[in-house]
Parts: structure tokens; C-alpha cells; sequence
């Protein structure tokens, strides 16, 4: 798990203000979206390399369309590894509606 799963993880347990802010979107309401989406958005781990959780990916993509900031800057900041965030950036664009 990335640091920025370690903050919204944080935000979620003790500052329900300071999540909301963060994915301009309350605990409950993130709760209801990540059941919702969660199977959706799964992916396997492998031999090599352990996926992003659903409740990651979604705080992820949350972030990215709050902010503008794309997923792959976001590693920059320590959130999660460079390549699987051009994954989740490249599977964000590829399905969003047009």
C-alpha cells in the first residue's frame, strides 16, 4: 500500500472533514460508491507484483478528478509506484464516457 492509501486511511478514521476534503466526498458516501464499484474496478494480483486494492484505485480516481492532478503525478508525491498508476491513469481515460 502506497502512502497516500496510509492518508486517506487516516483521513477516514479520524478526520471525516479533512476526507471530505481530500475526495470532496464524505466517508459514507465513498463507502456506498466503493461497494458499489468495487467489483468493477478489482484486479488480480500476480507472481510479480501486488494490485491496487478497489479502495485505493477509487481514492485514486477520486483525487485525479477533484484536483486535475493525473494519477501518474501523483507518484511523485509517494503515493503509489510510477507504473501502476500509468496503468490505472491509461484504464481511467480508456473508460471514461465520452
Amino acid at each position: 500500500m502506497g502512502a497516500y492509501h496510509a492518508l486517506a486511511q487516516e483521513l477516514k478514521e479520524t478526520d471525516s472533514r479533512g476526507f471530505a476534503n481530500f475526495l470532496r466526498m464524505d466517508v459514507g458516501s465513498f463507502e456506498i460508491l466503493l461497494r458499489t464499484v468495487a467489483p468493477l474496478i478489482a484486479r488480480q494480483d500476480t507472481l510479480l507484483r501486488l494490485s491496487i486494492q478497489p479502495e485505493e484505485r477509487l481514492a485514486l480516481t477520486l483525487r485525479w478528478l477533484a484536483t486535475g492532478i493525473r494519477p501518474v503525478l501523483l507518484h511523485n508525491s509517494g503515493c503509489a509506484t510510477r507504473g501502476p498508476l500509468l496503468r490505472l491513469q491509461s484504464e481511467c481515460q480508456r473508460e471514461r464516457p465520452a
